[in-house]
């Protein structure tokens, strides 16, 4: 069968965020990735080679651009969307992050795309009507709705099994898993609908492989359930809504949640 998921990694492109400062007439300027699931705040990123850019992002999840990538992150919080469309008013523990060599925004759809073979992660931005995985899925609008939708998704998948997770190996299997029941479910599709995403979801919960990689601790009801609500909460979000930003206890290098390192 044909796989969705095609020739990525060869045309990706960094796309950082500069920040300016200056003082006196001096101006530098640093280029920044972000973490997002919401903003994530207080994650620990590393790069390539294991070394730490950032002991805690940002209140706004952004990270300077240091070393060499890919990137990822692990702890921080966020606050996740309820089902009716609104955000939470209590934050939560954002699960591990990745994203392809070249990508500095950090996502759970980067973290699913990441865990797919290189010659296999390019069709997808196309079929969500995205140009590049450093876009901004942190705010919903009319052109990056389905990805917004699917980012959501994956990371309440996610989140779920971070938290029930006891070795940062079961969330990463789980993660290469997932990636490839939605990579078959999603097969042949050209442009990707937030239908689309309901049933590749629904067929992704009930892959034997994804049952088999759940932790112990993380029931299927329990994965269906955060993942119908995200998607449920991802479709209702008015677009243009923008999310709570946590706020970063003083000295914070990022929660790290329930698994061990």
């Amino acid at each position: 069968m044909k796989k969705l998921f095609k020739m990525f990694g060869a045309g990706a492109l960094l796309t950082a965020v500069l920040i300016a400062g200056g003082c006196g007439n001096d101006e530098t300027s640093q280029a920044q990735g972000r973490v997002v699931k919401g903003p994530v705040s207080g994650a620990v990123v590393t790069d390539s080679k294991g070394v730490v850019v950032s002991a805690s992002t940002d209140e706004n999840g952004y990270y300077p651009l240091t070393g060499t990538g890919p990137y990822s992150s692990s702890g921080g919080t966020y606050y996740p969307l309820n089902a009716d469309g609104t955000y939470s008013t209590t934050a939560t523990s954002a699960p591990p992050l990745s994203a392809p060599a070249g990508v500095s925004q950090l996502t759970p759809l980067s973290t699913i795309i990441a865990k797919l073979p290189v010659a296999d992660q390019a069709t997808v931005l196309k079929a969500l009507g995205l140009s590049s995985l450093d876009q901004d899925l942190s705010v919903k609008t009319a052109a990056n709705s389905a990805a917004f939708v699917l980012t959501e998704t994956v990371g309440a998948a996610l989140t779920s099994v971070a938290a029930g997770a006891t070795t940062a190996d079961q969330v990463t299997t789980f993660a290469t898993t997932y990636a490839a029941a939605l990579n078959t479910a999603l097969s042949g599709k050209t442009t990707i609908t937030t239908a689309d995403i309901t049933a590749a979801v629904t067929a992704a919960n009930k892959d034997i492989t994804v049952i088999a990689a759940l932790p112990a601790t993380v029931p299927v009801a329990t994965l269906t359930a955060k993942t119908n609500s995200a998607s449920t909460g991802a479709a209702a979000v008015k677009e243009g809504t923008v999310p709570p930003v946590p706020v970063k206890p003083t000295g914070s290098t990022g929660s790290t949640g329930n698994i061990l390192k």
